[in-house]
């Protein structure tokens, strides 16, 4: 996402250009890097499953067929069934808000997390023994700034959790990394 997006592409409305769309937002500071890479990734793999995604007009696409044919295509392979579904809620996410920015609209005032019949009532999660939230890429009942909540197998029989912030930058992802190498205890250490 790096260099001058091609903004006749952005605005071309296919696949290509809402990909070119979220490296736009990105170089002119209007989404974070972690948010653009996040959105941009996702597109990039849900496009996958189209031959050509630069001849795909995405105003003309059935968003729930491409995304059956990307469930299909992943589901059980390559990702779990709750990365899939991070993926498409992330691929609607972001047709939404290209659709808005091609119609001149605010991106922004479009740009909600789910549809309200999808939508649990504030302060009810579904949640493991632990107290992890069982979705990957679920929203926190927090109210500003909006959250994410990740599980992840550490090891088999053992899931970690992390909270982290939806506008995640690339930096904040450097400083958990390097915070977590000073967590492992070695054989004879305690805690």
């Amino acid at each position: 996402m790096h260099g001058e997006t091609d903004v006749p592409l952005a605005a071309s409305g296919t696949g290509t250009g809402l990909i070119a769309f979220l490296e736009h937002l990105v170089e002119r500071s209007e989404m974070s890097i972690g948010a653009g890479h996040t959105l941009k990734h996702a597109c990039q793999r849900v496009l996958s499953v189209e031959t050509d995604p630069s001849t795909l007009i995405i105003r003309g696409v059935d968003v729930d067929s491409l995304l059956i044919r990307f469930k299909n295509k992943y589901r059980g392979s390559t990702m779990t069934d709750s990365t899939v579904a991070a993926y498409a809620q992330r691929f609607r996410r972001a047709v939404r808000m290209y659709q808005s920015w091609l119609d001149g609209e605010d991106w922004r005032a479009k740009d909600s997390p789910e549809p309200k019949a999808a939508r649990k009532p504030r302060g009810s999660r579904d949640q493991t023994a632990q107290g992890a939230p069982k979705t990957i890429g679920q929203r926190s009942s927090s109210v500003s700034p909006q959250y994410l909540d990740f599980r992840f197998p550490v090891r088999p029989g053992v899931q970690a959790f992390i909270r982290v912030p939806e506008d995640l930058t690339l930096g904040e992802v450097e400083r958990i990394g390097s915070f977590l190498k000073t967590l492992p205890v070695t054989a004879g250490e305690s805690i």
